[in-house]
């Protein structure tokens, strides 16, 4: 940041004045950016108002030490104090009497700016006389305050509008919050036109949230269409009902496929589940209709002539009544028919506590220990929704970290459960930088 110049007009007659002023600014020039700056810094052959008149106009800050003969002397108060009111109406400079002795300076038009030391009261009547450098010295420091906090200001003000022309709201935002703070009563603009800034800034970002919102509602929307799409072409017509469904939750009106065209698609489901279910039925009817019965299972059983000689022997044993001395040859027989005969079954496999985990490599365990039997298709139609899905999360983390990392993270997550096999969720998690 640029220093503050301090400009010190004087007369040549209160040159020994002025050195008692300077003094008590080398505290202040050694802890603060200041320039300190006086015709006696003019170099021998160099144009003297010249210089003057320019060092007058890059000022921020003009003493001008007014004395009977300042007052009095032409370039003075034609020049310098002319053209330092001029800047100082147009709020380019700050410009500050310091009263040396009585000497007027009221009927002036100097007369309507504050003076230093306090009330105007001339230095020659402080005693000690080092108490009114001093309160001169004390008032330029707290000027120098304020003129650094306008400068802060400014600045802020300025890296506010411009981030807000390039539509960095955010950015925008602390800017003007920064702004708010280093405010101060008289600066431009002032509280109320910031906090119309603010409200601005405020409303931007949040309509381009919810731009960003409505882009990645859109983008979700078209990728479950296709999914949907997909799975109808594949004739799993549930699944694909669930997909059109989700995605008229998400529709908003703009959006390709329309909501009419969503609702024929879920009614051309419900259409052919409808006839699978028809068709369903129509087999199991069939099934039923050639099942033999009761009486024909028996005459099929492989052991049936054994059992009917079986039933014969009962019969005249009973009625010999010698059951009893034929009765452990009678269980015997019996008992190893039934050994015979029955068929020990095979242990069913239990699909229903898989599918809930929806874990991709238990399924495909699942279906190489059991390659054949009624639950194989319904754990293919499951591994295949899980790998559309997947791929469908991988997908939405991918557009989501363009965002917001965090969520992309959680959502990378939820793939690798699905599937700890694959490295393509690890690669993305790597890529973002998820934590654990």
């Amino acid at each position: 940041m640029e220093p503050i110049k301090i400009f010190i007009a004087f007369a040549a007659e209160d040159r020994a004045e002025k050195e008692k002023v300077s003094k008590f600014f080398a505290p202040m020039s050694r802890l603060r950016n200041i320039v300190l700056w006086d015709e006696s810094k003019i170099d021998p052959g160099q144009q003297v108002e010249a210089i003057i008149e320019g060092q007058l106009l890059s000022a921020n800050i003009v003493l001008l030490l007014l004395s009977v003969e300042s007052l009095n002397t032409p370039f003075f108060y034609e020049k310098i104090v002319r053209l330092s009111l001029a800047r100082n109406e147009k709020k380019e400079c700050e410009v500050v009497p310091v009263i040396l002795n009585h000497c007027g300076w009221r009927d002036t038009p100097l007369g309507k700016l504050k003076p230093l030391p306090a009330n105007g009261t001339p230095v020659v009547d402080w005693k000690p006389e080092t108490l009114a450098l001093q309160e001169i010295a004390n008032g330029i420091n707290t000027l120098i305050d304020r003129l650094e906090s306008r400068r802060k200001f400014d600045n802020e003000i300025n890296l506010g509008k411009q981030a807000f022309e390039n539509a960095a709201f955010r950015e925008a935002l602390t800017a003007f919050n920064e702004a708010i703070l280093c405010y101060q009563a008289g600066f431009e603009p002032n509280e109320i036109e910031i906090k119309s800034l603010i409200a601005k800034c405020n409303t931007a970002e949040q309509q381009e949230f919810q731009q960003q919102e409505n882009l990645l509602r859109q983008i979700k929307f078209t990728k479950v269409v296709k999914q949907a799409r997909q799975i109808a072409s594949k004739g799993l017509w549930e699944e694909s009902k669930k997909l059109y469904q989700e995605a008229q939750g998400l529709f908003y009106p703009g959006y390709l496929p329309n909501e009419q065209q969503i609702h024929n698609e879920i009614a051309q489901c419900d259409h052919e589940i409808e006839m699978l279910l028809n068709d369903r039925r129509n087999q199991k009817a069939a099934a039923a209709a050639t099942m033999p019965s009761e009486n024909d299972k028996a005459e099929q059983h492989p052991h049936a002539p054994f059992i009917a000689k079986l039933g014969s022997l009962k019969h005249f044993l009973r009625k010999k009544f010698i059951l009893l001395f034929f009765s452990p040859l009678v269980l015997a027989t019996l008992g190893y028919w039934y050994f015979e005969s029955s068929i020990k079954p095979n242990p069913k496999p239990d699909l229903s506590r898989i599918l809930p985990e929806n874990n991709i490599p238990k399924l495909r365990k699942f279906m190489k220990e059991y390659p054949k039997g009624p639950l194989r298709g319904t754990a293919k139609i499951k591994l295949q929704l899980l790998e559309i899905e997947y791929y469908r999360i991988i997908d939405d983390a991918r557009t989501l970290g363009k965002y917001n990392t965090d969520s992309a993270c959680v959502l990378i997550k939820i793939a690798k459960m699905m599937d700890p096999d694959k490295k393509t969720a690890d690669t993305l998690f790597r890529t973002m930088r998820c934590k654990q």
